[in-house]
Order: C-alpha cells, then sequence, then structure tokens
C-alpha cells in the first residue's frame, strides 16, 4: 500500500515538474519568437542633423524643403536620420547614416483636400 502511494506521488510531482519546465519553455520561445517594435524617433532640430546627411539629402533632392527630423539607432546600421518634408506636389521622407549613406527615400503625391460647400 505504501509503495502505491509512494509512485502514484512521485507521479504527481513527475509531472507538475513536466508542466512547470513546458511551461517555462513556451514562455522562454514566445519572448524569443516575438518581434521587437521598432523604437520611436526621438525628435531632433534640423540644425542638430549631421551635415553629412543633409548635404546628402540636399544632393538627394535639391529642391525640397525639409521641416521635420527625427533620430534613432538601429542595431545594424547605427544611428539613423530621418528627415520629412516636401518636393513640390510630393511629401518626401528619407533615412540616411550617420554617415550619410542613403537607407530609403520615399515620395507619395500630397492628397488633395475636397472643397466643401
Amino acid at each position: 500500500m505504501r509503495f502505491r502511494m509512494s509512485v502514484v506521488l512521485s507521479a504527481i510531482v513527475g509531472l507538475a515538474l513536466l508542466a512547470m519546465a513546458a511551461s517555462a519553455n513556451d514562455d522562454a520561445k514566445s519572448q524569443k519568437g516575438e518581434k521587437k517594435k521598432r523604437t520611436e524617433g526621438e525628435k531632433v532640430e534640423l540644425k542638430d542633423v549631421p551635415t553629412a546627411v543633409t548635404d546628402a539629402a540636399k544632393k538627394e533632392l535639391p529642391n525640397a524643403s525639409f521641416t521635420a527630423a527625427e533620430k534613432r539607432t538601429a542595431k545594424k546600421q547605427g544611428t539613423i536620420y530621418s528627415l520629412e518634408g516636401k518636393d513640390g506636389k510630393y511629401q518626401v521622407s528619407v533615412m540616411y547614416t550617420s554617415a550619410g549613406e542613403l537607407q530609403r527615400l520615399t515620395k507619395s503625391v500630397e492628397a488633395r483636400k475636397k472643397k466643401t460647400k
């Protein structure tokens, strides 16, 4: 009788340990598998953007007027600067490394405003 009780108790304890180990493994997988959210950029003044970045942006888009800048850190590229503004009828957004290497250039047509009566 005692032998049966010890076997049953051992089985219950073993199952509980297995369940805890499986739960911990699932938690570790879910944390590892989650994509990290992009960190929001830190708003910076245009005057604080490195000259290599502004020179490269002016060379790429000579007629653009930039109105906003963000600074963010990426693992592989280091510090990335994002500039936004207008180039004629286009909204433009460019991303450069701190050395002035172009990472992304986006142009989109400005949405037309509807006339209200």
